[in-house]
């Protein structure tokens, strides 16, 4: 699966696939002004990389109970809105990407 060069050295796609599902910083460039994204690479191909760069909050379901709802109702009550599970995903092209800071590991 693997295509190495000659050198034998990963593809930057390759390298990148390495931090799926750790926290990065992704530098990028697009009309001349600079970006920088932070979170958790979720996906990576050939042409472009997703992140997770904001987390919605936990569940409030816990022992049968949500908010107040019965067990028996509790996924279809109406008490969750859409705000409730708030997440950012940001797709980025890799042909955008100016420099990937991650964890020594």
């Amino acid at each position: 699966m693997y295509r190495y060069n000659y050198l034998k050295e990963k593809t930057f796609v390759e390298h990148l696939s390495d931090y799926i599902g750790e926290t990065v910083t992704i530098h990028t460039t697009a009309s001349g002004s600079n970006s920088s994204f932070t979170g958790v690479l979720l996906k990576v191909n050939s042409s472009y990389i997703r992140l997770l760069t904001a987390f919605g909050p936990a569940s409030d379901c816990r022992a049968g109970r949500c908010r107040g709802c019965a067990k028996s109702n509790c996924r279809y009550s109406g008490y969750y809105t859409s705000t409730d599970y708030m997440s950012s995903v940001a797709d980025i092209p890799i042909d955008q990407i100016v420099s990937l800071v991650h964890n020594k590991i």
